[in-house]
């Protein structure tokens, strides 16, 4: 983002560096990474590559009953806040419950696929989705992100051919998407210090109606200047590489490169899973790794999470090539994982692809520590393949009083038929 607003801009990259951070080798090395991120999801999932997506989305959502992927949906999404409601009190099952709450998000991609796609629905989705951000900005942390990311996916998936409609549609999910955000950067830090009463913590200590009534008001006298200071704060989170750069200037210059510790500390805390050792310790708070290895002082900031982000970890363990082939690999195993459930055809392709997206969702945040991504990352893959292959079949077993069909994958000749 940063190297982008010095056209805009017209100034140097440096003149956009928070705490002075060296922003050119943090820049050039952050593109090598998503690079080499990229290359490795793009061998992992060659597999796959025969399948026509498109078509064979737009061939099963036009045979199956559209009242039954709205029902089907609307299941994903219940059952995903029960889950986040359930998780607090399940102990050492309280991640995979999480988990399974992301399932939502799935069902969120679905409703808007088939709506946009069948031209049915059109006001339930809309009520929904609209729900659905109102309830993610009820909380400390913004989770409504990944229900506009969901929206903006499924309305830009649904456009298989070009044209001035199309466009229309998916310029106006990006620009309301981009207003969302912006509008929640420009309100977040007072936001939560209403949420908090002042505690300085990552807590919630106000009724869901004054929740509610502070984002109206906010939403009712916003501005110019409003979405202005948004928009820049919005842009400087997205452009995560000033602590990469301190990193990198920091180490191996102060601290030497730590030889894997990092990693085989992530590996550690996967391999030994809470439900099944109750006093394993929590996972080093990510503020005070990021202070160990830039050398920045973060007094003020002793109940924020700030991370370097998994390929600055990375970088701390093996260098520039080490993290470079280390994130190669892990491109590779988001290929793998998305073949492998994008393939099972036991479910609809629809199902499917509304599975891959939210089991590769651990892996969109540049900013993620190493440790929390590779604990999320398998635990979303195994609970997403628990739920494709043992949870779903269930649900979606149901006779259509239209189609007098089950819900299963598209045959080859169904889908030469309608081509």
């Amino acid at each position: 983002t940063k190297p982008i607003l010095t056209g805009i801009y017209n100034v140097d990259i440096q003149t956009l560096a928070e705490r002075g951070a060296p922003l050119e080798q943090a820049a050039w090395f952050g593109l090598f990474g998503l690079a080499a991120l990229l290359i490795g999801m793009r061998l992992g999932c060659s597999s796959g590559g025969n399948i026509n997506i498109n078509s064979r989305l737009e061939a099963e959502t036009r045979i199956y009953a559209p009242q039954y992927i709205l029902l089907l949906a609307l299941c994903m999404i219940l059952l995903g806040h029960v889950f986040v409601i359930l998780a607090p009190s399940l102990g050492g099952l309280y991640q995979p419950a999480l988990v399974m709450g992301d399932a939502k998000y799935a069902g969120v991609f679905l409703l808007v696929y088939s709506s946009v796609k069948l031209g049915r629905y059109q006001i339930i989705t809309v009520i929904i989705c609209a729900s659905e951000i109102v309830i993610g900005m009820l909380g400390f942390f913004g989770e409504f992100r990944l229900t506009l990311f969901m929206i903006l996916l499924g309305v830009l998936l649904s456009q298989s051919r070009t044209s001035f409609k199309n466009i229309v549609l998916g310029s106006t999910a990006a620009l309301a998407t981009l207003t969302i955000i912006t509008f929640w950067s420009a309100i977040k830090t007072e936001y939560r210090a209403q949420l908090n009463q002042g505690a300085d913590r990552q807590v919630v200590s106000i009724s869901v109606e004054e929740r509610l009534s502070f984002l109206a008001g906010a939403a009712t006298n916003a501005d110019a200047e409003l979405a202005n200071n948004g928009l820049e704060r919005s842009l400087s989170r997205v452009s995560y590489i000033d602590f990469l750069g301190h990193t990198m200037a920091y180490v191996p210059a102060v601290r030497p490169h730590q030889s894997g510790k990092q990693t085989s500390q992530a590996v550690t805390h996967i391999i030994t899973p809470r439900l099944l050792y109750p006093d394993k310790p929590s996972v080093p708070h990510d503020t005070h790794v990021t202070a160990m290895y830039t050398g920045l002082n973060f007094n003020q900031s002793h109940f924020s999470s700030i991370s370097i982000g998994y390929l600055g970890e990375l970088y701390v363990d093996f260098g520039r090539i080490g993290a470079l082939f280390a994130t190669l690999l892990i491109g590779l195993f988001v290929g793998k994982i998305y073949s492998v459930i994008i393939l099972y055809g036991k479910t609809p392709l629809f199902i499917n692809i509304a599975l891959s997206i939210v089991a590769v969702m651990p892996f969109i945040y540049f900013e993620q520590a190493l440790i929390k991504l590779t604990g999320d990352a398998v635990t979303f893959c195994v609970v997403i393949l628990a739920i494709q292959r043992f949870v779903l079949p269930r649900i979606i077993q149901m006779r259509s009083p239209n189609k007098r069909m089950r819900l299963r994958p598209i045959r080859r000749h169904e889908l030469n038929r309608l081509k």
